[in-house]
């Protein structure tokens, strides 16, 4: 083999790996490129050591690999390189590479993560479920969320995971299903607006094509995903008295809803649709108060 001058002997062995690919579809890749690809390949060995439990590490070593194109000095498909490398189908590389991104989303909300004590998916087909899903970050943020919750806060199954998938794949066929005037109820999963109403019904007063502004018994919240809300089983009765119960805590002077113990008795409200004699006086003692 010919020296490639200022290449040393090690590196020119492995910049000029035999392809089964015509020489004209083979790239040098410079030293900086090859040290990588080599970490990268060590990466993803240490990922296949490790199983299913691996998923991550191949992933996001075959994404960079991917991308950076460093397949080149030996391979023209980059498909071709990590099956004939390391025994990895085309079909199994894309759904490692799309599972880097639904960890990742995860990772890097810290309030989500909070939310859910840590427990990211720990296994590719967790992911792949998730991803049936179409790349909606907050719908897959949902949809794990309820299925950490389902199973008791350990691993969720792929079944779990899966009929969770299935439920909001029905809800999410519209981008917004909500039209102004229902009464849906609050899933505030990550979303600080939300805090403390898990389970409250909200009023659509205004909607476009992926947000509500909704009432809420804590007041107007604007600007809210329609992944946060869920479709209501109340009667036409139940609603109308949600509606006077809206009514009426609308007209709470806004200096009393700052009171903690105020704010408290509002969340109660807000998962009632027929109020007992006390909430009622209670009600009624907040509207008389002077600001």
């Amino acid at each position: 083999m010919k020296d490639i001058p200022g290449l040393p002997i090690s590196r020119q062995g492995i910049n000029s790996i035999a392809s089964p690919y015509s020489e004209q579809y083979v790239h040098t890749l410079s030293v900086e490129e090859l040290e990588l690809k080599e970490v990268l390949e060590l990466q993803i060995q240490e990922g296949l050591r490790l199983s299913m439990q691996g998923f991550y590490l191949i992933g996001s070593a075959l994404r960079q690999l991917k991308a950076l194109k460093l397949h080149r000095n030996s391979h023209l498909r980059f498909d071709e390189y990590a099956k004939e490398r390391f025994k990895i189908s085309k079909r199994y590389q894309h759904y490692l590479i799309n599972a880097v991104e639904v960890i990742d989303v995860f990772s890097n909300d810290k309030q989500y993560i909070a939310l859910i004590n840590g427990q990211i998916p720990e296994r590719e087909f967790h992911c792949r479920q998730l991803l049936k899903l179409g790349n909606q970050p907050d719908i897959w943020k949902k949809a794990w969320y309820k299925s950490v919750m389902l199973a008791s806060g350990e691993t969720p199954t792929a079944k779990i995971v899966g009929e969770v998938v299935k439920q909001l794949q029905n809800i999410t066929i519209e981008q917004n299903p909500f039209e102004v005037g229902d009464i849906c109820l609050i899933a505030p999963g990550d979303n600080p607006a939300l805090r403390g109403l898990q389970g409250c019904w909200a009023i659509i007063a205004a909607k476009n094509e992926f947000y509500c502004d909704i009432k809420t018994s804590l007041g107007l919240i604007r600007q809210i995903s329609s992944s946060y809300l869920l479709h209501s089983a109340y009667t036409e009765e139940q609603q109308a008295q949600i509606q006077k119960i809206w009514t009426l805590v609308d007209k709470i002077p806004s200096n009393i809803k700052k009171e903690e113990i105020v704010i408290a008795l509002l969340r109660v409200l807000g998962k009632r649709f027929l109020l007992s004699d006390i909430e009622a006086d209670l009600l009624t003692t907040l509207l008389n108060s002077k600001c």
